[in-house]
């Protein structure tokens, strides 16, 4: 369900469209595009709606899982469709870039692989000449080799000819280099929508012995914590002075960066209940307290009690060897920039 979504796509940019399965993003992406009408509310590319509108899809490129064409179709004869729809295919280009992928352009749909059909979509999206361009998860079904050469063919083809980009992935460390903006669906709702200089500059991960990081932190806003055997790590929304971080340095304190990918994940993890310790944790009984639990043993405190060595020193929520159960101002939309602005879906 998409709620209250408000946003201007910047020309010219890259954006990452990142959020958890189920999130909406496939949803929002047929919205923007024209593929489903919004039940509520408007999207519109230069003042005009982008439903129903033929004018405004053709200048919209939208990728996703779900096959273009009859499995029948040669790939050659797929390439002269898209270049008929919109007018401005670099056909050159298209026939290029399916060398570069392995794609024999004389093979029917049926024929290539779930890669190569992912791979021919992106060889579709590359080659034409168009403002806007979004690609759903499109490094599904790729090898790692295909995947960089995916990477590297985007940047040549945005370096050529600019235009929007939208890419919506689960694959965010790899394509933290290409973005330029992120937008973060959570909720029905942009959690995030800025830039990634601004994002980088807003989150720090802080990590060092757990007593002096939770007094430095102390009153900051955490998103995440994490510890190990006395060290704690935590990540925290906000900068860090210069003398802050001097501070830290004295104290065996380490403040570092925030990846994309590890800050999504401190946005938007939920909360998890705390986890009750695991029985086999516990430390392990010396061999002779093994051997005499079961067995009378002489009451040395002459109460006549039948109790092993370990009950005797044990307090009564750790008998048998059992641990104890722990309780513990809203813009006006610029010529050539798409908005959108859904009130329910």
């Amino acid at each position: 369900m998409l709620n209250g979504l408000y946003c201007i796509l910047e020309q010219d940019t890259i954006y990452g469209l990142f959020g958890r399965n189920g999130a909406g993003k496939t949803t929002l992406i047929d919205l923007v595009t024209g593929k489903q009408a919004p039940s509520g509310g408007l999207i519109e590319m230069d003042g005009e709606q982008v439903f129903n509108s033929e004018r405004a899809q053709r200048r919209i490129y939208s990728m996703g899982e779900r096959p273009l064409f009859p499995a029948t179709k040669r790939v050659r004869d797929t390439l002269r469709i898209v270049a008929e729809r919109y007018g401005r295919f670099d056909m050159e280009e298209a026939y290029r870039l399916c060398r570069v992928f392995g794609i024999g352009t004389e093979k029917r749909i049926f024929s290539l692989s779930t890669g190569q059909n992912t791979l021919l979509k992106l060889v579709y999206g590359l080659a034409v000449d168009c403002p806007y361009k979004f690609f759903d998860e499109p490094v599904l079904g790729l090898d790692p080799i295909n995947k960089e050469l995916f990477y590297r063919e985007l940047l040549k083809s945005y370096e050529r000819r600019p235009c929007t980009m939208v890419l919506s992935t689960h694959q965010i460390d790899e394509v933290a280099h290409l973005v330029e903006r992120v937008l973060i669906l959570h909720d029905g709702r942009f959690l995030v929508d800025d830039t990634v200089e601004n994002l980088s500059r807003t989150a720090s991960a802080v990590s060092g012995k757990k007593a002096a990081v939770e007094e430095f932190t102390k009153g900051k806003q955490i998103l995440t914590r994490s510890s190990l055997a006395g060290f704690c790590s935590v990540v925290v929304k906000e900068p860090f002075s210069e003398k802050e971080r001097a501070a830290a340095e004295q104290k065996g304190i380490e403040i570092t960066g925030v990846g994309l990918e590890q800050l999504f994940i401190s946005l938007v993890k939920p909360e998890l209940p705390k986890e009750e310790p695991d029985p086999s944790d516990a430390e392990k009984k010396p061999d002779s307290e093994m051997k005499a639990e079961g067995q009378p043993q002489e009451d040395t405190l002459g109460t006549g009690s039948e109790k092993s060595p370990a009950d005797t020193l044990a307090g009564p929520e750790q008998q048998n060897g059992e641990p104890a159960d722990e309780t513990e101002d809203e813009e006006t939309p610029q010529k050539g920039e798409l908005a959108h602005e859904t009130e329910q879906r």
